[in-house]
């Protein structure tokens, strides 16, 4: 998952993707509006736990500064 994709909505389209040829406007924005919310939660997850894991390590570190004064 990119920042432009959780941005935008979408994957970055480049002038050569096959893929994209074919999709009509009207599909794209369908699989935009079911898909979008589910990603941005998965984002917030990974966010959450990385937030957990890098307050669990800054706490960690400050035990240690502290017992050096």
């Amino acid at each position: 998952m990119t920042p432009f994709y959780l941005t935008y909505g979408r994957r970055v389209i480049l002038p050569n993707d096959e893929e994209v040829r074919g999709t009509t406007m009207i599909k794209r924005i369908e699989h935009i509006i079911e898909e979008l919310p589910i990603k941005r939660h998965e984002a917030k997850k990974n966010i959450k736990k990385a937030q957990e894991q890098q307050k669990k390590y800054h706490d960690k570190i400050g035990k240690r500064k502290q017992t050096f004064k």
